[in-house]
């Protein structure tokens, strides 16, 4: 017997399982303590094979999906009765790929056929990359041999790829836009989602998270994600309510992705709607039509205005930094979507912080009086001038349209109470009133 032949095994390695196929049992003792075994662990159909000497080319199938750097597999070689490694070996190319990129790297890892438990050894492993003609090529081959320096080794191996099933999101397409122009312009119709697919067998998996920054990017809102699954022939319909932004839609089936962005847009309010809003959330104030003035300064009328936002020109929500919205709302603290997307509940905010601050303005009037007796009260109308000051400009005394003279017998207007052109802010709301 010729104990200084060498054995080569190869035992396939399937990561999903984290298991191993451990060699047949046939070693035989060795006199040379030089002994060396090759030993491989592949991704792929293989089973279990032992040869010894040089091997005949194999051929070795895999489905591989695009931009996924695939393990195929690793070979180290190693002394059987020492357990010192002796080479992790070379891979050169015979042929190469049309579609893709191979690579090799060096991987610490265990045997799995039980030798040498505790020990890692080099394994130098290939791996495959298909990142050419994402939409044309179907299939792929390379040809790459492993061998060792002392020259004990040489394995020829044929690499074939099926290249994977082709998804692609068919719903919504990149960078399309949908408005919220249902419910009185306050949520979207229902935004379809769908993928197409070869695989008619695994699940969809989506991520769809919603994001939006002002224009210049002072508030933030980043969404969580919505992760709906879906059979590959099915729709997802999604509905957003008093929400928008940039929608990052990506699309998960096995290791096979895809992505795009859509945009979720305002849409134009009548102004009809707007004043109709407006007068019925301050029906019994001095000035009933009022709030239309506010609306009129802060933004114009317009929840929304075409503006560049992500590198798109939609309607976004009119904004002045954070303040939002037809009525330039700014929030105390953290900044509020619905505010900014919903011109319902952004006209009930504003109307809500004028009307606080009639009282307010009472309070302030008490205290100007103390100091001096003889000013008269203030008019209802006269406590919505001081309201609409304290609006624009915050709510300190000093802040007020009408401030005791310098004898202290009658009110004088401000000269403090400035809208961003330097113009009274009361008085320009005023003359605004729709």
């Amino acid at each position: 017997m010729n104990y200084r032949a060498f054995l080569r095994a190869i035992c396939v390695f399937v990561p999903a399982l984290l298991s191993a196929f451990p060699l047949p049992a046939t070693a035989q003792p060795h006199a040379n303590p030089r002994v060396r075994i090759a030993f491989v662990k592949a991704s792929g159909q293989h089973g279990t094979r032992n040869v010894t000497g040089p091997s005949a080319r194999d051929t070795n199938n895999y489905t591989v999906q695009f931009g996924v750097k695939t393990f195929l597999m690793g070979w180290t070689e190693y002394n059987i009765d020492t357990c010192e490694s002796v080479s992790s070996g070379n891979w050169s190319y015979d042929t190469m790929p049309a579609h893709g990129t191979p690579s090799t790297e060096i991987e610490y890892d265990y045997l799995s056929n039980g030798d040498c438990p505790g020990v890692k050894f080099p394994f130098n492993e290939i791996f495959y990359t298909w990142d050419k003609d994402e939409n044309t090529a179907t299939t792929d081959t390379f040809n790459a041999t492993w061998s060792t320096p002392d020259g004990e080794f040489s394995d020829p191996e044929t690499f074939d790829f099926d290249l994977g099933s082709k998804l692609k999101i068919t719903s919504p397409m990149d960078k399309d836009s949908f408005a919220l122009d249902q419910n009185n312009f306050t949520e979207t119709a229902k935004i379809p989602f769908s993928a197409q697919s070869d695989d008619k067998q695994t699940q969809l998996g989506w991520n769809i998270t919603l994001s939006y920054k002002t224009s210049r990017g002072n508030c933030v809102y980043n969404g969580d994600p919505r992760t709906p699954t879906s059979p590959p022939d099915k729709t997802v319909n999604e509905v957003y309510r008093a929400m928008g932004g940039k929608l990052a839609v990506k699309v998960s089936q096995g290791s096979s992705t895809d992505s795009v962005e859509a945009f979720i847009t305002g849409s134009s309010i009548p102004k009809d709607s707007v004043t109709n809003q407006l007068v019925s959330l301050y029906p019994n104030g001095a000035t009933p039509r009022l709030l239309t003035g506010i609306a009129m300064e802060e933004s114009s009328y317009q929840q929304f205005t075409n503006t560049k936002v992500d590198g798109v020109t939609v309607l976004w929500p009119t904004a002045a930094g954070c303040h939002i919205g037809l009525m330039g709302y700014g929030p105390p603290s953290v900044f509020d979507e619905i505010i900014a997307w919903s011109w319902i509940e952004n006209t009930k905010a504003g109307a809500t912080i004028f009307k606080g601050d009639l009282p307010i303005s009472d309070a302030n009037e008490k205290i100007f009086r103390k100091h001096n007796p003889q000013l008269p009260k203030l008019t209802l109308t006269q406590r919505e001038d001081n309201a609409l000051c304290y609006y624009k400009n915050g709510t300190a005394p000093a802040k007020s349209y009408w401030l005791p003279s310098n004898d202290g017998k009658s009110w004088i207007k401000s000269s403090g109470c400035l809208n961003d052109g330097n113009k009274n802010y009361a008085d320009v709301a005023r003359a605004d009133i729709q």
